[in-house]
């Protein structure tokens, strides 16, 4: 709302996040349903693989955070070491390997490596609350999904739920899905890296969906809004204070909207 806002100088405001970051990037396009145009979520953690069905994973790494072993590492699970190996990379491309793997041995920064239980259940409780369908059906910035089929950090099924319960609500969500890649897409060779990139270019630079600067919501009126590209979701149920709360959003957003104001009213003497 405020730095972004601030590189962007009045373009568009795009979101791309991976991984635990995509998680997160679904939960904050839920909460701030107008804060960014259209969003990326490569491989996203609506919930992680733990190697059991979530309901066990819950009640057992509940049970262990209340022992308090909330900070220690997650058994079987090692933390970073400076040996290059692409054991667990297998079908990646070695080259982007190897120079992601330099910038982690530089950068102290970069070298999270295991989970903690606590870490865990906070991953559990974010993937209930971005899989709640309320939350889904508030985002209104278009999605686009990048799904690993081989992914064995985040699960799938869990995205395509997500994908489908922005759609129920009236959001635009798709999934484009790479059959053979591991979970870091970005670190496959070119014959996936490359349509990969494309397909993500190609989304923030589709005017088709760039959201609008006049929408019709109901045949009576149409909205302008005065600060900018703006898209709004027309629920029959809202009427004109739902309107009214999605433009407010809007302002908040980018800090410049304060007011709308209603174009035209057909039919109304």
């Amino acid at each position: 709302e405020t730095i972004g806002q601030q590189y962007a100088a009045g373009m568009p405001l795009n979101l791309f996040c991976h991984s635990m970051g995509g998680g997160i990037g679904a939960a904050v396009l839920e909460r701030y349903p107008t804060l960014f145009d259209k969003a990326v979520l490569s491989a996203p953690m609506i919930a992680p693989a733990t190697g059991m069905p979530l309901g066990v994973a819950r009640v057992l790494v509940g049970a262990l955070c209340g022992l308090g072993f909330g900070k220690k590492r997650v058994f079987g699970q090692s933390g970073f070491t400076p040996e290059f190996s692409m054991e667990g990379n297998e079908g990646a491309s070695e080259a982007r390997e190897r120079w992601y793997f330099k910038l982690r041995c530089e950068n102290s920064e970069y070298q999270t490596y295991c989970a903690a239980f606590e870490w865990v259940r906070q991953a559990l409780k974010l993937n209930r609350a971005i899989l709640n369908p309320p939350a889904c059906a508030e985002v209104e910035t278009p999605v686009l999904l990048f799904q690993s089929g081989r992914d064995i950090w985040v699960l799938n099924k869990p995205q395509n739920h997500f994908v489908q319960l922005v759609k129920d609500g009236g959001g635009e969500a798709n999934i484009v899905r790479f059959p053979e890649s591991r979970h870091e897409i970005f670190s496959m060779p070119n014959s996936t890296y490359k349509p990969y990139l494309e397909k993500i270019l190609g989304f923030y630079d589709d005017p088709m969906i760039a959201p609008r600067t006049d929408v019709a919501l109901h045949p009576l009126f149409t909205v302008r809004s005065p600060c900018g590209p703006t898209r709004f979701r027309w629920r029959e149920s809202h009427g004109i204070m739902g309107i009214m709360s999605s433009l407010r959003r809007r302002g908040c957003g980018r800090g410049m909207c304060r007011r709308a104001r209603v174009d035209r009213l057909h039919g109304v003497q």
